[in-house]
């Protein structure tokens, strides 16, 4: 659990400094396979198939998610954050006691171009969204209900590929999420960017 003195430290920290434009932010990292933890897995004192049941994304991090986030945080991207703590866990505050996490399953980190989908695409912030994936070398599908703007945004991008598709509609959009995962052999996230026109 995140500790409740390094949540205070880093709000009053980053309300004491941002008058200065200094962001001060913190990482809450879960097991990470660190040479440490390596060492407590030869000599049995982790067992690394126990753990990994306890993880929603059945595995620990690397190393290199760790820093992956720090960096992130640090750079320009992140300039707009401020006294945020930034969970790298695999989800494990979140699915604590979660039934499916009693079935360990062994997932290694996918490698190869990741595969993203961005509902409501048209907004400003969803269209930020998909140039920003685009950016990152990533596969994006953009929905949304207007097929115009759509075509329009896409366009220009590599590997972006819009779907028009009524995203309230639930039951479409599970088959269309389905869809996409069978043509890209994956999804690594699904971007709600749906009613964000006012930044709110």
């Amino acid at each position: 659990l995140i500790a409740a003195g390094m949540l205070a430290m880093t709000r009053q920290h980053a309300c004491a400094w941002a008058r200065y434009g200094i962001r001060v932010n913190a990482v809450a990292p879960g097991y990470t396979r660190t040479e440490l933890v390596e060492e407590l897995i030869a000599r049995g004192r982790i067992d690394p198939v126990a753990v990994a049941g306890r993880i929603p994304l059945g595995r620990m991090a690397a190393p290199d998610e760790i820093a992956a986030a720090i960096v992130f945080l640090a750079s320009a991207r992140a300039g707009s954050i401020a006294g945020a703590i930034l969970l790298v866990d695999g989800g494990s505050q979140i699915g604590s006691g979660h039934a499916a996490l009693r079935e360990p399953a062994a997932r290694a980190a996918p490698s190869g171009r990741p595969t993203y989908i961005v509902a409501g695409a048209s907004s400003p912030i969803g269209r930020a969204t998909v140039r920003r994936l685009a950016d990152q070398d990533a596969t994006v599908v953009a929905l949304d209900t207007d097929s115009d703007q759509l075509a329009a945004l896409t366009a220009a991008l590599a590997e972006c590929h819009a779907l028009p598709i009524d995203i309230s509609d639930e039951n479409a959009m599970q088959t269309a999420i389905g869809k996409i995962a069978s043509r890209f052999g994956r999804v690594d996230g699904v971007v709600n960017a749906v009613g964000l026109d006012a930044g709110i």
